[in-house]
């Protein structure tokens, strides 16, 4: 063998196999940014980037894909940042119309415009006001304007006509939870009155309708002063 054959068989490299599988898991990567329980895909795709960059610069030439690897270690990384900074997006623009929405309603009642207020409710929060079924008999029939004075009854509602009486009503958020665990995403909101004091603290649990009608929608679905019993209800949801 001459001096030239064996310099060209000195330059013979092989693909790093850890550099192909670093790519696949970046490639893969992508599905953190759909399930965020996935971000282990990402982490994975770090690792094995780094170490076939490790095992390739360690070779001596003997093993190639440098380019594959920093490809692979760069899709990994965007994909390992973007899925916790999606959730947090996601979560700062619901609570962004969860609150729009549930100040709307408070606006609603407080002013007692209580038939555009039953619009903004889940159906399951209608249900609530319409009471339990009786024993062994139908359930009663859905009628907005028995349900708009019922509303207006509400200790919440006429307390917040009360407290406008001394001046118009202005609230600041006191604590925001965002719950996306379930099919339907919900929202708690607590507030507190600023003006014309502080009297009162009041809890919102807000959903997302899916309906077709109102999808995209947050709709309140239970209500409460603090200390007193949430308006809650046994009921199914209905959206």
């Amino acid at each position: 063998m001459d001096s030239y054959e064996a310099d060209e068989l000195g330059r013979y490299t092989s693909l790093s196999s850890l550099a192909v599988c670093a790519f696949l898991l970046g490639l893969a990567s992508l599905v953190a940014l759909m399930a965020p329980l996935l971000v282990v895909v990402p982490i994975a795709g770090i690792f094995v980037s780094l170490l076939a960059l490790v095992r390739i610069n360690g070779s001596a030439g003997a093993l190639s894909g440098k380019k594959l690897a920093t490809c692979a270690l760069a899709l990994s990384v965007v994909c390992g940042i973007a899925s916790p900074l999606r959730i947090k997006v996601r979560d700062a623009l619901y609570q962004r119309q969860a609150n729009r929405s549930a100040r709307d309603w408070l606006e609603l009642v407080t002013n007692n415009e209580t038939e555009q207020a039953l619009g903004r409710l889940s159906g399951n929060a209608k249900m609530s006001l319409m009471g339990p079924p009786p024993v062994g008999g139908p359930p009663p029939a859905y009628d907005p304007q028995t349900l708009a004075l019922k509303l207006a009854q509400d200790t919440l509602v006429a307390k917040l006509q009360e407290e406008a009486h001394h001046g118009e009503l202005e609230f600041a958020t006191r604590e925001f939870l965002c719950d996306t665990t379930g099919p339907i995403p919900r929202v708690a909101m607590v507030y507190q009155t600023v003006e014309p004091d502080n009297s009162l603290t009041i809890k919102l649990v807000l959903l997302r309708s899916v309906s077709p009608d109102k999808g995209g929608e947050w709709l309140v679905d239970s209500w409460n002063l603090e200390g007193e019993t949430a308006h809650a209800h046994a009921h199914a949801h209905e959206h």
